[in-house]
């Protein structure tokens, strides 16, 4: 498939060398310029003597920039690890140290407040020397078979990120599938909004490159209002996690007779409801909808519902079948339960963890979700909810317990736990301490640790200390019980 990408790119670059490939802050870049800055990244890279396997860091947002260096990350045959430019420093070294990378790309290296045991290539500094490919070697890097492309990190049990590769084949089997189920042509666009660490990401990643379409980047800071202002400027296709949907009405951009381009809405990281589809379908009535399922392992989403124009959804709103190639079941054979999970879309990999960099296939090639779903009278599925203390926020997907970890280390607390309020989607924690510290100090220094190891979406919105940890009838952690008391 990845010959396929570059293929694509070169004909098109051949064919229609000022077709637009990227618009980066409204600024359009051409299929040629494209073609160009992959080539000239790629021989930089080899520039490096990688071999092929080899694990290369992307600290880099979207952008134009980013798009190349991770196409020629995979032209020499090598693996891309997104990092995020706003993760706190202590979970980005973890990151670089647990999955092996060899090389870090990014701008202003220099003022990371540790030095990574790696190669660097600092974009601000690189080198204005004429390079070119080694095509026998690039040759050579496309031989291996199923490759690693991309390795991504989400919350961990451990309390550490834990790293999902996935390969060449699971990746084609999703990009087949969409381009068929969504009749990807040449003339769409789509909206590049979605974070480079965030797995949703591939879809406008590669896709529009596969058929010779374009993409619109947009920048990070601007995540609140800028895909609306992207929406309008022709975007056919566009992939957003459900959440958006209130930010880009609270802001006035949900107007009937805007984004009269789109046709293809995909919904995804969350789950969706009714009144958010309405609030599309009054905006653009042509608009047809989908609601996709799928954890990072299984490569961006695994089953399909969609919503035809001019059709009301109802709540709760299905998550739909498995999309081609896929198996999705009911643990047991029942009506409710886990959904497993197989397909060519399964990673073929354990996770990277605990610094493991090299870890071992799969043990068997069903994943079990942890999602509790049903399944309805038409035969679609319905996620229910988590079956362990997993949450979904913001699109993301988190483990409470990374969080607990990170906090108790402290040493200001006895006991914590966390619970997530899902009708407001919050997360609280909860503390026992005998720390003779007061507790506006206690929960100062809990603060102050979340500033430095987590993202600010495992954040807890607030600290409350109890005098016990309230515990349910079979003996677990009663969070339950807990949000209770914050009330």
């Amino acid at each position: 498939m990845i010959d396929r990408l570059f293929e694509k790119i070169t004909a098109t670059a051949s064919e229609f060398p000022e077709r637009i490939a990227i618009f980066e802050n409204d600024k359009p870049r051409t299929y040629k310029q494209f073609e160009n800055a992959i080539r000239e990244a790629a021989a930089l890279l080899q520039s490096y003597q990688l071999k092929p396997a080899d694990r290369v860091g992307i600290y880099l947002d979207n952008s134009f920039d980013a798009y190349a260096y991770i196409y020629a990350t995979m032209l020499v045959g090598c693996t891309y690890v997104p990092l995020s430019t706003v993760e706190p420093q202590n979970r980005l070294r973890t990151m670089i140290e647990h999955s092996g990378i060899r090389l870090l790309i990014g701008n202003n290296l220099s003022s990371l407040k540790f030095k990574p045991e790696v190669q660097l290539l600092d974009l601000t500094k690189r080198p204005s020397i004429s390079l070119s490919v080694d095509h026998a070697k690039l040759h050579a890097a496309q031989a291996s078979e199923d490759r690693e492309v991309y390795l991504l990190y989400t919350s961990g049990t451990t309390g550490s990120p834990k790293g999902i590769l996935i390969s060449e084949s699971n990746l084609m089997n999703f990009c087949d599938w969409a381009i068929a189920y969504f009749t990807i042509v040449e003339e769409d666009v789509f909206l590049g909004h979605i974070h480079l660490t965030f797995d949703l990401s591939v879809f406008h990643l590669f896709l529009p490159f596969l058929v010779g379409a374009s993409v619109r980047i947009t920048p990070p800071t601007l995540e609140r209002i800028a895909p609306a202002r992207q929406l309008e400027q022709g975007v056919t296709i566009a992939m957003l996690v459900p959440r958006m949907t209130g930010l880009l009405a609270n802001a006035g951009f949900l107007n009937p007779g805007v984004f009269s381009k789109l046709r293809h809405l995909l919904f995804c990281g969350e789950k969706l409801f009714a009144q958010q589809i309405e609030l599309w379908q009054k905006c653009q009535p042509e608009l047809t909808i989908h609601n996709l399922y799928g954890p990072t392992e299984t490569t961006v989403a695994c089953s399909c519902f969609t919503i035809l124009p001019q059709i009301r959804p109802l709540d709760p709103i299905p998550i739909g079948r498995a999309i081609t190639g896929m198996k999705l079941t009911i643990r047991e054979d029942e009506k409710v339960g886990e959904l497993l999970i197989s397909g060519p879309q399964l990673s073929r990999f354990e996770y990277v963890d605990n610094h493991v960099s090299r870890p071992a296939l799969r043990k068997t090639n069903v994943y079990a979700s942890g999602d509790l779903a049903e399944l309805d009278a038409s035969d679609n599925f319905i996620w229910l909810s988590r079956l362990d203390d997993q949450i979904k926020i913001q699109g993301h997907r988190v483990e409470l317990s990374e969080i607990e970890i990170s906090l108790s280390r402290t040493g200001l607390v006895s006991e914590i736990v966390c619970a997530f309020d899902p009708s407001i989607e919050k997360i609280f924690a909860f503390y026992t301490s005998s720390n003779p510290t007061s507790d506006s100090d206690v929960e100062a220094g809990l603060h102050e640790v979340c500033l430095q190891s987590l993202p600010g979406y495992m954040h807890p919105q607030s600290f409350h200390r109890v005098d016990v940890i309230p515990l349910s009838k079979n003996g677990k952690t009663d969070r339950i019980a807990l949000l209770r008391r914050k009330k």
